[in-house]
């Protein structure tokens, strides 16, 4: 997407947000839920649930502090449901369904934090109980859109299992909230191999749609398979390979050349 298109985009979000009623948007969350699983989290063993707020800047707060291009080819803009609506997107004629969702969700945490939190651990709670009654591990991520720092709510639920994908290469992975953090047009090769040498993953999305196998002479796994980070191996790079989202994959500039 080129960013006149993410800005014709995130004007449309903030005169759709200016619209919406906090009441009303507590009671479709409290109906609905917050938390979801798609396509990805679905795959793998575990029962995957995630949050998806608005991206980086679209609802006006920086829900993305590390993101640089990425905001142009965000998973926020992928799926059918903003595909459709592509055109109609970038000339800022509708909003897709999906960002409307999104928005929603973002404006009660933007604007009655504590309540939306409230919600959150009572679903978390909910949905980490009926795992076990069908046996299964259950872990949640709620970064699959945005960036938050979430160690607040992490640290105190602590018999709960968390994982994310993060741009702030100064976070530190904990018992219960494992980080895979993820490259970006300003990550050299040196910063990667530091952070793979101590233990940690890497997320690399790479400009092909074959993944190496070895990638500044570390394993490369296949983080397109399944969304079950938190089991996988330490000290590992984990391929991605460039996703179609709206504006197609015109910007690149953040992934990575499978030669290298």
């Amino acid at each position: 997407m080129k960013v006149k298109d993410f800005n014709t985009i995130r004007k449309m979000v903030k005169a759709y947000m200016n619209t919406l009623n906090l009441d009303d948007c507590k009671a479709e969350l409290i109906e609905k839920g917050l938390l979801t699983s798609n396509k990805k989290l679905k795959k793998g063993e575990n029962a995957n649930f995630g949050l998806e707020l608005l991206p980086s800047v679209l609802s006006g707060a920086n829900l993305c502090p590390g993101a640089g291009k990425c905001k142009l080819t965000c998973l926020a803009f992928s799926g059918v449901g903003n595909i459709i609506k592509s055109k109609k997107m970038i000339t800022g004629t509708e909003l897709s369904a999906p960002l409307k969702a999104k928005a929603r969700r973002t404006f009660v945490f933007l604007n009655d934090k504590d309540w939306f939190v409230s919600l959150l651990k009572s679903e978390i709670a909910h949905k980490n109980n009926m795992g076990k009654l069908s046996g299964q591990d259950v872990y949640f991520r709620l970064n699959v859109t945005a960036d938050v720092d979430w160690r607040f709510l992490t640290d105190q639920l602590t018999e709960i299992n968390f994982y994310d994908y993060t741009k702030l290469w100064n976070r530190v992975s904990t018992y219960n909230y494992k980080f895979t953090f993820s490259a970006s047009e300003h990550t050299t090769h040196e910063m990667i191999a530091d952070k793979v040498s101590q233990g940690e993953n890497v997320a690399v999305v790479f400009d092909s749609n074959k993944l190496p196998n070895k990638f500044l002479n570390f394993e490369v796994i296949n983080g397109d398979k399944n969304d079950d980070r938190s089991q996988d191996p330490s000290g590992v790079i984990v391929g991605l390979v460039l996703k179609s989202t709206v504006g197609g994959k015109d910007a690149t500039d953040f992934a990575f050349k499978v030669a290298a």
